[in-house]
Parts: C-alpha cells; structure tokens; sequence
C-alpha cells in the first residue's frame, strides 16, 4: 500500500525492499521490489548520485536480479569509490557466456580498471584487450576509456613515456568523439606525468568546473586528486602562499572523498595535506 502511494521509484523501491524482507516467501514482493530498485537505482545514475545509486542496485542485485546491465553498471560505479573487491564479487555473478560484444566488452573493461592499482601489468594487458573489443564493436567513446585507464595501468607500473603516449592516445579519440569527459580524465593524469606543461593548471580547473557544475561528486573527486598533486609538485618550489593553496587543495578532496564514502581517496587527501 506505501509503495502504490508513493510519488518516486526510490521511494517505492525503499518501500517494496522492506515489504519484500517482512514476507522472504513472496516471490512475486521480492521480483517486484528487485526490479523496481535496479529501476531507481539506474535513475541515480543518471542523476549523478552514485552512492545511493549503488545502495538500490546493490538491493536488487541482493533480492536476486542478475540483468548483465543492472550488474556492470553497479560494478562500474563501485570502482571509482575505491571498492574492488565488490566490482569482481558482483562481476562473478554474470553468466559465463555474454552473447552481445559490446557487454562482453564491458566486462572485459571493467574487470580490467578494478585491477589498476593491485595488478596494473595484468590490467594494461587486459585493457589492450578491451580497447580492441570497443574498436570491433564501434564505440569511440568507450575505447577512448579503455586507451585512457591503460594509461594509467602504465602510470601506476612507472613507465611514464608509454602511460604519457597512451594517455595523449585517448585524448584525441575523446575530443574526436566530443567526450569532455573522458578528455579532462586524460588530462588529468597527463598533469601527473608532466606538471611543467604551462596547460596543465588551466586543464584541472577546467576539468573541476565541469564536474561541479554536472554534479558528479564521484567525478569531482578524480579530478581533485589530480590538482592536489599537481599543487603539491608547485608547493615544492614556492612559498608560504603555494604551500597554503596545495593544503586547502589536499583537504577538499579529504572531503570529497568523505562525501561519497571513499576512505581510500579520504586517507589520500589526508596524507597529502
């Protein structure tokens, strides 16, 4: 009766969920309150709010819905909150068999970002990989993100001549595919790799606009991580008034991080200050 009254999927979906725990017997109360909360989960997505995004597709994903759409998207938005653990736990549950390249190219993708930091030579391998699946299948913008966590895998494994081509790379096919984006991602580990580019300050700033003004939190704390490392670099060679700006830059992506339940990029923003 709650849920039919209700004025918004997330608030039915809360409602059936709950039903759905009172009577565990119900199938046709768990089928429905599953689908409904992948249904207002993938509306956060596209409303930005990826933590409560992650809460209602982590429900449905609980109440059993294996949709491959349903489990990629909460696996790709469990990443970047610095979880990836979760991203292979909920990867497990697709079939073994995806019939669609494009899904089985995301799930190629996907699994291979989750390893950036822990496996980044099996992560750059896997994401050569995935960026051939994205060509063959004709999606621009996705091999751009494929080229450009490739050249982050390459980063984290300090071969930066070959992360700086990798990343330069995926910046041409973002801006030839319109992907702003996807170009100030590039950009801002490109910042990392050459903090003396004189476009480098105007490229991050840029890029922390866009995210703010979009909303994306989630964003707004990849770009911060980039700036506040940027800003350190400068504070080595500057004074009391760089040193000031670096902290203040490192303290906001604290509380970015904070906001979106990432102690990782929390503890990160906290080392750097």
């Amino acid at each position: 009766r709650a849920a039919a009254a209700a004025t918004s999927t997330e608030e039915r979906a809360r409602h059936l969920v709950r039903a759905a725990s009172y009577v565990p017997d119900r199938e046709d109360v768990r089928q429905e309150a599953a689908e409904t909360a992948a249904a207002a989960g993938r509306e956060l997505l596209a409303d930005l709010r990826h933590f409560d995004a992650v809460r209602l597709l982590q429900q449905a994903v609980d109440l059993g819905h294996r949709d491959p759409d349903v489990l990629l998207s909460l696996a790709e938005t469990v990443g970047p909150l610095g979880r990836p653990d979760d991203v292979l736990r909920v990867l497990d549950m697709l079939p073994e068999r995806l019939d669609d390249p494009a899904v089985e190219a995301r799930r190629v993708h996907v699994r291979a970002a989750a390893a950036l930091f822990t496996d980044p030579a099996w992560a750059a391998d896997t994401l050569e990989d995935a960026a051939a699946r994205w060509e063959a299948v004709g999606n621009r913008s996705k091999l751009g993100w494929a080229r450009s966590n490739r050249g982050v895998a390459l980063f984290n494994l300090s071969q930066m001549e070959a992360a700086s081509a990798e990343l330069h790379r995926a910046r041409e096919i973002f801006m030839a595919a319109g992907d702003r984006e996807g170009q100030h991602a590039a950009q801002g580990f490109l910042a990392l790799i050459h903090p003396t580019d004189p476009r480098v300050r105007s490229w991050l700033e840029e890029a922390a606009q866009a995210a703010e003004e979009a909303g994306d939190r989630s964003r707004q704390v990849g770009v911060q991580v980039s700036l506040a490392w940027h800003l350190t670099f400068r504070s080595r060679g500057g004074g009391p008034d760089e040193i000031a700006e670096a902290h203040a830059s490192a303290m906001r992506l604290a509380e970015l991080a904070r906001d979106i339940r990432s102690p990782d990029f929390q503890v990160h923003g906290a080392a750097l200050a």
